[in-house]
């Protein structure tokens, strides 16, 4: 026989309105904000020189390959890659640099202190570190110990980062949300339950409420991550090639 005290928590619904209308109202699914114009033209600028650090640093580290060499003088020599190299270098900091001066601002000024430590934070709180700590007992990662931390970081982001952003099941076969900054409630309980929580709780959940992504919008995104994650696979297998003919 269950025991009749036993609770159940439960995620609460929303039940506001938006525009004098339910939320729920509408037949399609709610959207919520979750990244501004400017974090995703950040994130785009990221991108972009990513991948050129990559193309071009690649083709440097591995010049002695068939294709670096076949590629070389379509680029304009190993000269220009190298310059193209160190600019993408130059524009990435930048963009580190008005990332990081945007926290700063949101810390100290408005004092956004979930962003070092909070549901919605990305620095390791204890229970990162409990999670951390349970993937361990099934999962063992060696690490080989300014080039080959470079190719770490190409393969990192070509493989883990690109499979648990865009290739798990739940998001496959890309997620969306970077390039229109808008997620489901569906995505973000599922996602970010305890931010989710914490939005319902607090009351701040419908200021976030936007209309659905256009069109136009999503057939950016699918182009544009598309063509990301193309060229990321492409030249994660020239780099395996070249490693393994070394």
């Amino acid at each position: 026989m269950e025991n009749e005290n036993t609770t159940v928590t439960t995620i609460p619904e929303t039940s506001s309105t938006v525009d004098g209308h339910p939320a729920g109202a509408d037949s399609g699914p709610r959207y919520y904000s979750r990244f501004s114009a400017p974090q995703r033209f950040l994130h785009g600028f990221l991108l972009v020189t990513f991948l050129g650090l990559a193309i071009t640093g690649l083709t440097l580290r591995f010049s002695g390959a068939s294709w670096a060499a076949a590629l070389a003088p379509a680029a304009g020599g190993f000269g220009t890659i190298l310059f193209f190299h160190l600019f993408c270098a130059v524009v990435l900091t930048l963009a580190f640099l008005i990332h990081v001066g945007n926290l700063a601002y949101r810390i100290v000024f408005r004092k956004e202190y979930g962003l070092v430590w909070g549901p919605s934070s990305m620095v390791p709180n204890w229970k990162d570190i409990q999670d951390f700590i349970q993937q361990l007992k099934w999962l063992n990662i060696a690490l080989l110990i300014h080039g080959e931390e470079a190719i770490l970081a190409v393969g990192f982001i070509f493989t883990i980062h690109f499979f648990n952003t865009h290739l798990r099941p739940d998001n496959f076969p890309m997620d969306m949300v970077i390039f229109t900054g808008r997620q489901t409630e569906e995505e973000l309980k599922h996602r970010h339950p305890v931010e989710y929580r914490e939005l319902v709780e607090s009351g701040r959940l419908e200021k976030l409420r936007v209309e659905p992504p256009p069109r136009w919008l999503r057939n950016f995104g699918w182009l544009f991550g598309g063509t990301a994650i193309l060229i990321g696979f492409v030249f994660l297998t020239l780099m395996v090639v070249a490693f393994v003919k070394e």
